[in-house]
């Protein structure tokens, strides 16, 4: 079969124009999750973290050598199919899982109610779609920001107002599953860490004499002692972006929705996200981001990064902003 032609040459793409055979992929994943889709509460009682539910959803499995992380991914997600509609939407692979974000929602967030979410992407046959990835500015053994006064979503559903982007269709993914097995490689990552504590501490030479540790080196290096010290998890933010603002406006439409996290950024540790937009060398693994993001799955351009029970209850919490696309539970 012969390979397309923006395959055989090694050009940036930033854009992918789907085909019939795609579209359908990506609309019906093989990947069945089962999605629920979220209806906050209108008299905005809820939590700005929710590190107890994904204390409750995290199953580590791994295979019989111990080696390969065998954890079903779970998935935080904002659907925009239209200007006027906006889905916040939870998927978990199995029904104990359903049964468990039922259960914790209901506990922390009173009034929350749920119904069946979209399984697919908002695409057709002909939609051009571009895609990026949010990910850690430092070493990701430095935490982000847990104590916000808001959920960390309020200002990214803000993003996806009705008026925002009235050209472009919009997929927000965090997807997420426990770090386990492959113990050489979380070894490294302790050791590291370690490590760069033990050089935070330590006096730092200068040409003049040297300096004892600042307070702010000090406490960098207690935060992170007390993240390393904690049961982590592999975390993925991927943005989908479909329509004409994907084809004229990729760069604009992406940086935009990337804003929306800069309340993540914690001021001690410098921790912060940013966006890296995903431009492959061939159209193949453009294709291949976005069907990883349907079938809800880590893939090799995932830019993950380690997070713990507080961070990713920060980053997931479920937002209290009333706005006119986003369905909200009836009183």
């Amino acid at each position: 079969m012969p390979l397309p032609a923006s395959d055989l040459f090694p050009l940036r793409t930033e854009t992918l124009t789907l085909d019939a055979d795609t579209a359908s992929r990506l609309q019906y994943p093989s990947n069945q999750h089962r999605v629920i889709e979220l209806h906050p509460p209108p008299d905005q009682q809820a939590p700005t973290a929710l590190p107890e539910l994904f204390q409750a959803l995290r199953t580590p499995r791994t295979d019989w050598t111990r080696v390969r992380n065998r954890s079903a991914c779970l998935a935080i997600e904002l659907h925009r199919p239209h200007p006027d509609t906006l889905h916040l939407q939870a998927a978990v692979p199995t029904a104990r899982h359903e049964r468990i974000l039922r259960l914790q929602l209901a506990d922390h967030v009173p009034g929350i109610t749920f119904s069946d979410g979209i399984s697919g992407l908002p695409v057709d046959t002909g939609t051009t779609v571009a895609g990026g990835l949010i990910t850690t500015t430092h070493q990701d053994w430095y935490p982000l920001r847990i104590d916000r006064p808001n959920p960390l979503l309020n200002a990214v559903v803000a993003a996806l107002h009705p008026h925002a982007m009235q050209d472009t269709r919009v997929v927000i993914q965090l997807l997420c599953k426990p770090v386990t097995g492959h113990p050489v490689r979380r070894w490294w990552w302790h050791r590291r860490s370690a490590n760069h504590c033990v050089y935070l501490r330590k006096e730092k030479e200068r040409l003049w004499g040297n300096r004892s540790p600042t307070n702010r080196e000090r406490q960098q290096a207690r935060a992170i002692t007390h993240k390393s010290s904690q049961s982590l998890w592999w975390c993925s933010i991927r943005l989908f972006i479909a329509g004409q603002g994907a084809t004229s406006h990729t760069q604009s439409r992406l940086q935009e929705l990337a804003t929306a996290f800069r309340g993540a950024a914690d001021p001690e540790t410098g921790q912060a996200l940013t966006m890296r937009p995903v431009r492959p060398w061939r159209a193949s693994e453009l294709r291949r981001f976005c069907q990883a993001i349907a079938d809800r799955r880590f893939a090799s351009s995932s830019a993950r990064f380690r997070i713990t029970d507080a961070e990713l209850g920060a980053l997931a919490s479920v937002p209290t902003r009333q706005q006119s696309n986003l369905t909200l539970s009836e009183p």
